[in-house]
């Protein structure tokens, strides 16, 4: 009897613990939670009736709506910036450049008739884009030839060249206008002309042409830099020395060596004949036009042909090297002297002409043959 009293307290304590899940789990059902007045009256220092409360509500909470909104985390704050557009979808002359102006640097607005500096107003009058990646972020740059005047009139001029570049506020020029006109790329680089004048030279006709590479360095273009400069180590062959290679274009060689190319044209011929120099080899000179390098005349002995051959090679030497494909031409101005001919097999557009005095080469030219037999220069 006494067994089955207490068994009946348990199993009705059990039905009010079960009544009292049921009624939380209601509660969430209807998108409420528990107050803490009902939290206050879950029987204290019972494990049974908690975990049975617990359990309970567990399972209900698991098919319904849950209750509780579960954290939140606040993503990081990422600022993207927009992607600028390409250079040449922009208009170009809707900015102001720091140009080269007759009386110095002006930041001249493109966008106004003109703009004020030092001695009066400037303009611009010619303004010629080219398009390339020089500037080693990987996006197009505009390469700017672009020449400022006096905006009241004169013939006073003054040429540069300007970098532009797209950035996601607008365009950008990049470094400080560079002294130079008629820009070419070549691959990541490129090439100024720049006018050398002579002591005799009028200012409108300069004697000379410096073909400058341009390097970016800490924001600023200097002259230079870069490239495999051309030396005495190089050994000469029908295609040329080491980038001075027979045909290409000055500005190409410029690039490539890192250095300038002078191309003098003494006899105002238009760069139809001219004499091309680089600093590099001072005794190493080339016959070029038309923007090109068609010859090079050597007068180093440390430059030598892949035989071995050089200032200083006997005439004997020359013939033993290329046996029975020597040509053998009286020299015009020397009784003794001779010019010995090789014309390669599978190059026959090349001639290497060695000049010698009758004894040994004191000169020789490598190209294309009528250059190379050219033995007056451009004269």
């Amino acid at each position: 009897m006494g067994i089955a009293r207490g068994a009946a307290l348990v199993v009705l304590f059990l039905m009010a613990g079960c009544g009292q899940g049921g009624g939380d789990a209601e509660a969430r059902q209807a998108g409420s939670t528990p107050s803490s007045d009902q939290a206050s009256r879950a029987p204290e220092g019972n494990t049974t009736a908690t975990t049975s409360t617990t359990t309970a509500s567990s399972t209900t909470t698991a098919t319904s709506t849950p209750t509780t909104t579960p954290p939140t985390t606040t993503p990081p704050t990422t600022t993207t910036r927009p992607a600028p557009p390409a250079v040449r979808d922009l208009d170009l002359r809707a900015a102001t450049y720091r140009l080269l102006c007759p009386d110095g640097e002006v930041d001249v607005d493109l966008r106004a008739p003109s703009s004020p500096g030092p001695s009066g107003p400037v303009t611009v009058d010619q303004f010629e884009p080219i398009f390339g990646e020089v500037t080693g972020d990987g996006r197009e740059d505009a390469i700017i030839h672009i020449t400022c005047i006096f905006a009241d009139g004169g013939n006073a001029a003054a040429a540069a060249v300007i970098v532009v570049s797209s950035e996601p506020d607008g365009l950008t020029q990049v470094g400080q206008p560079i002294d130079g006109y008629a820009p070419v790329v070549v691959g990541s680089r490129f090439v100024v002309a720049r006018a050398v004048y002579g002591p005799d030279d009028a200012r409108c006709c300069p004697g000379a042409t410096a073909h400058v590479p341009m390097t970016l360095d800490a924001g600023r273009w200097i002259d230079g830099g870069g490239g495999d400069a051309v030396g005495t180590d190089e050994l000469i062959t029908t295609s040329g020395l080491g980038a001075l290679r027979i045909g290409a274009p000055y500005a190409e060689i410029a690039a490539e060596t890192g250095q300038s190319i002078l191309v003098e044209d003494p006899l105002q011929s238009d760069g139809a004949c001219v004499y091309v120099s680089i600093d590099s080899l001072p005794e190493v000179h080339g016959l070029g036009g038309d923007g090109a390098l068609h010859s090079i005349e050597v007068d180093d002995p440390a430059v030598r042909t892949r035989s071995g051959l050089g200032i200083g090679s006997s005439a004997a030497e020359v013939e033993g090297a290329f046996p029975g494909r020597i040509g053998v031409e009286p020299h015009p101005y020397d009784e003794a002297g001779q010019y010995l001919v090789f014309t390669p097999a599978d190059e026959p557009g090349r001639l290497v002409v060695f000049e010698t005095d009758g004894a040994v080469v004191n000169r020789y030219r490598v190209g294309e043959p009528s250059w190379a037999l050219a033995i007056e220069g451009c004269a």
